[in-house]
């Protein structure tokens, strides 16, 4: 079983928003650090279930989809309509699904 997980920087506290661990999350009024701990110790619990767990960044998938013209083609072709701020974690889950897909046909 795969779990696919498209984390917000700004939610997830990504390096490319908060550098500094100690910092306080504007939002949730705790350090950055207690909430990537609390992110890992989701992930290595569903690990500990079998799964593989695949995470990626917003920061980072938006870099693929600016670097990878097949990806581009493809999301601009079959999912342009979610590649909004709300809708990117469904354009990532869509992308991740068929590119999964097709390299267990090749």
């Amino acid at each position: 079983m795969v779990f696919n997980s498209l984390q917000g920087c700004y939610f997830h506290c990504c390096g490319c928003k908060f550098g500094d661990p100690s910092e306080i999350h504007p939002t949730f009024k705790v350090k950055v650090e207690q909430i990537r701990k609390r992110d890992q110790l989701v992930f290595d619990a569903l690990r500990k279930k079998s799964y593989k767990v695949i995470v990626m960044t917003e920061c980072k998938f938006r870099k693929w989809l600016s670097d990878d013209e097949k990806l581009r083609t493809f999301v601009n072709e079959h999912c342009s309509h979610l590649t909004d701020a709300m809708h990117l974690r469904d354009a990532f889950q869509v992308c991740l699904h068929v590119f999964m897909r097709i390299s267990f046909l090749v």
